[in-house]
């Protein structure tokens, strides 16, 4: 699999992560560099500046290197939940009850009695994180209602890894 940075349609659309999902991906991302491991699909991964001189040190083609963040599927960027993790504290979040946590990753939906904090402007549609009371990233979601009434459909969240069987 090869390796390589992105070129400006991808880098594009990681960037529109911007405008829905709040965060300065440049800051995110500061000192780092984003690659694409592409055979089929359009594995997006972040790695050191000092890794990256490794590998071509090394003179070969590894599989993936540095932290999986997400894919680019269709053009668009889907950001993955170490991706999520990493932008956490610049991205527009949602923080849920202890309860709502142990739903969340059974893949259940948030209702807005679950809702404890929002931090960010979030507008009916927009991405967001769902965050515990510790502030560790457990999902990705969507918005479906009103700033007053938030409540947030999961998209992604850690217990998918164990519902899969992978």
């Amino acid at each position: 699999m090869k390796l390589r940075e992105l070129n400006r349609r991808e880098l594009q659309s990681l960037r529109e992560l911007r405008e829905e999902l709040g965060p300065d991906i440049d800051r995110a991302f500061k000192g780092r560099k984003i690659l694409i491991a592409q055979e089929g699909r359009r594995e997006v991964f972040v790695a050191s500046r000092r890794a990256c001189r490794t590998l071509v040190a090394m003179g070969r083609e590894p599989y993936f290197a540095g932290l999986y963040i997400g894919e680019i599927r269709k053009g668009e960027f889907a950001l993955g939940l170490e991706g999520a993790a990493l932008l956490g504290r610049e991205a527009k979040r949602v923080y849920v009850s202890d309860e709502a946590e142990q739903l969340v990753l059974y893949g259940r939906d948030v209702f807005s009695k679950s809702v404890t904090k929002v931090v960010g402007e979030l507008q009916r549609g927009d991405r967001c994180l769902i965050v515990n009371s510790r502030s560790e990233v457990i999902g990705i979601g969507r918005s479906k209602g009103p700033r007053e009434e938030v409540s947030i459909e999961n998209i992604l969240d850690r217990g998918w890894y164990l519902r899969s069987g992978r």
